[in-house]
């Protein structure tokens, strides 16, 4: 009876986890994912409970052995190993706030999957629990939907998930498997109903023009194709007749990739963006970097890689300075865009080999399931197309909350599959309420630290953003006395909030410098910035091998010395010996060429801009620094030749005084149209 009821808990329970993609709040930080993140663990953690105290009451609940139970389990081992001989265990453990992912993470889909193929063992019940996440991401559609007529100004649409290619890939893979339910349906009615399902949430999902799962559709699709043509029951001259319909759809997808020059497809936005597949495009081109980092320091350590979450420091350091060429406001890669080679990179081949296992787990399991006549053929197509999709997509993107969730679903139900029945196995005699009581303090306690803490952290967050969204609109005091208090939530909350809280600050303490000027408020003076900096040293201890927490340091540090005259040779010294982080990179270069500015050393200025544009030409604060060299050393010449240097590489001048001087420069060469035009733009 107490099994039963455990039971019914536990389904009520998952249900609730399948539907956590569907809440989102704009006040947490950076985007949907981080409540969504909170509850699922949360839930999780409550599941984790009642489920060892159904095992410790009847050892019915308790897990048998399974191909995907050993994918899994081998999984999450390898990632424990990358992270305990790797960078370092507590960022690979907990993540950063702007992923939460990481080993905890992991951990809860582990957990959940387990939970999932030992409790749940009846076929009436894995229907509904498919049919859940299959409404869920319905409802996710349909959001995505009014989006994209109603909220234009958006852009793509991302409905309840906060990202394009989150969003398209949680619903093909909760459209594959609706067509899983469709194709084992008893009844036409049903078969229609999940039919429509899959088509409407497809649809929806290629309407965020997500290149990535548009490929992965096509990729599935063939499967499921396949999977009806070999294993279904349907008549000879249903298979014919379907047979010829892939054979024309597969014409009309090569027509949109042979004619994607069209007016009537270069016309439609979604269309020229899911038919525009290029490696010569500025998204391929920054991925082959990515990819070539990657590569290079898997070579490095090739084992074990450098642990979880620790893929920016892998980046960085093979970071290839013609980057810039082609991109320069998101030149921060923390992530591979591709699964495997994340695992290589920070699981090295163990990680790999493990990941890989998953799914082969997951593919054994389904080929035994068929062997076993446990399921069919046909069936079995639409659920490895699922893992199929998921892979092809993920050959662009990297695993997220969102995707993980219908996947490790679909693990689950497969792990059933292999399992012997329930009915073989024996009741346990009931434990003590000591037992009972233990479990829930401990549940307890992974709630309170492992969700609740980290959304409060989350929430400060969030208000520590808001300042510096709207810190020009506030008052200066309020606005000084708001980011400390949100910074300072933040870390009480949760210490690991920190790596990007700090960052916020910096921002906020440097852009109220831009605004305030010399004229900022004694408050920014004695108390913003001496906090920021101290935040920023500490933030640099703690994360020594974090590239762009050095470089926070170095800005703050400048502004630090403009305003109060503080020169600090021991953080100009740990800024100096972050450069050996990512040699290929100018950031810190362009910081301490600015130091060197503010300083009045023209020539340290000088000779660290020149440095730093021999690297790349194509960081254009270089030539402003040097711009300003020469103009305060008197030489003019120099000083134009700069400049004229730097807009020819992105350079952007928007000070009223440096466009008067380009004007007076060009008017003395006797270039009067050049002249007027930077006239015009000074407002004169």
């Amino acid at each position: 009876m107490q099994g039963d009821i455990i039971r019914s808990s536990m389904f009520y329970l998952t249900c609730a986890a399948l539907i956590t993609p569907l809440v989102f709040s704009v006040y947490f930080y950076p985007t949907h994912v981080a409540l969504q993140t909170f509850l699922f663990r949360g839930i999780v953690d409550v599941m984790l409970a009642l489920w060892l105290i159904g095992m410790a009451r009847d050892r019915s609940f308790v897990p048998t052995f399974s191909l995907p139970a050993l994918g899994v389990a081998v999984f999450v081992c390898a990632e424990y190993a990358a992270a305990a001989f790797g960078t370092g265990f507590s960022r690979s453990f907990f993540s950063d706030y702007e992923r939460h992912w990481g080993l905890l993470t992991i951990s809860h889909f582990a957990i959940f999957f387990f939970i999932l193929a030992s409790v749940f063992r009846d076929g009436v019940t894995w229907r509904r629990l498919f049919a859940v996440s299959v409404g869920a991401g319905v409802l996710c559609a349909a959001y995505g939907l009014y989006q994209f007529f109603f909220t234009p100004d958006i852009g793509r649409i991302y409905g309840t998930i906060g990202n394009p290619a989150f969003f398209s890939s949680y619903l093909v893979l909760n459209g594959l498997v609706a067509i899983f339910l469709c194709v084992t349906a008893a009844s036409r009615n049903e078969k229609f109903l999940w039919g429509a399902a899959a088509i409407f949430i497809v649809g929806i999902a290629m309407l965020s023009g997500t290149r990535a799962a548009f490929l992965a559709v096509l990729v599935a699709a063939v499967f499921v194709w396949a999977g009806f043509l070999w294993g279904s029951a349907a008549s000879r001259r249903a298979k014919l007749v379907t047979a010829g319909a892939g054979v024309l759809a597969a014409a009309a997808v090569g027509a949109l990739f042979l004619f994607n020059n069209a007016p009537w497809i270069t016309g439609n936005e979604t269309l020229a963006r899911l038919t525009h597949i290029s490696a010569a495009q500025v998204t391929g081109q920054t991925r082959f970097y990515a990819w070539r980092a990657t590569w290079d320091g898997f070579k490095e350590h090739p084992v074990l890689g450098v642990g979880p979450e620790y893929f920016d420091t892998v980046f960085n350091k093979h970071f290839s300075s013609d980057f810039y060429a082609l991109e320069r406001s998101e030149t921060e890669f923390d992530r591979a865009h591709n699964v495997f080679l994340e695992q290589l990179a920070t699981a090295g081949v163990v990680g790999a080999a493990a990941y890989a296992f998953l799914f082969l787990a997951f593919l054994a399991a389904l080929v035994h399931a068929v062997r076993q006549g446990t399921a069919s053929r046909f069936g079995m197509a639409g659920l490895l197309a699922v893992a199929v999709a998921y892979l092809v997509q993920g050959m662009f993107s990297f695993d997220s909350f969102t995707n993980f969730l219908p996947l490790f679903l679909v693990f689950a139900y497969a792990a059933i599959l292999t399992q012997r029945p329930a009915g073989e196995r024996e009741a346990g005699a009931p434990s003590g309420g000591a037992v009972i009581g233990a479990v829930c303090v401990a549940a307890a306690l992974l709630v309170w630290y492992g969700s609740v803490q980290p959304a409060r952290a989350d929430r400060a967050l969030s208000d520590l953003n808001a300042v510096r969204d709207t810190q020009m609109e506030l008052d200066e005091t309020t606005a000084v006395s708001a980011a400390m208090a949100a910074h300072s939530a933040a870390l009480a909350h949760d210490r690991q909030s920190a790596s990007v809280a700090t960052p916020l600050l910096e921002r906020i303490t440097r852009e109220a410098y831009l605004y305030f000027g010399r004229s900022a408020p004694d408050d920014f003076e004695t108390n913003l910035l001496p906090y920021a900096l101290r935040q920023a040293a500490e933030n640099v201890r703690a994360h020594p091998e974090d590239y762009f927490a050095s470089y926070d340091l170095a800005l703050a540090h400048n502004i630090a010395y403009l305003v109060a005259g503080t020169n600090d040779a021991a953080l100009a010294a740990t800024v100096a010996r972050a450069e050996t982080l990512a040699p290929g990179r100018v950031e810190l270069q362009f910081a301490s060429a600015q130091r060197s500015l503010l300083q009045l050393r023209f020539d340290d200025a000088i000779a660290h801009a020149q440095k730093g544009i021999v690297t790349t030409a194509w960081f254009p604060d270089f030539y402003h620094i040097l711009f300003l060299a020469y103009n305060f050393k008197g030489d003019t010449d120099r000083a134009f030749a700069a400049a004229e240097n730097g807009l020819a590489h992105g350079m952007h001048l928007a000070d009223p005084r440096e466009l008067l001087w380009m004007a007076d420069q060009y008017q003395r060469r006797g270039i009067l149209d050049k002249a007027e035009a930077f006239r015009i733009q000074a407002g004169q």
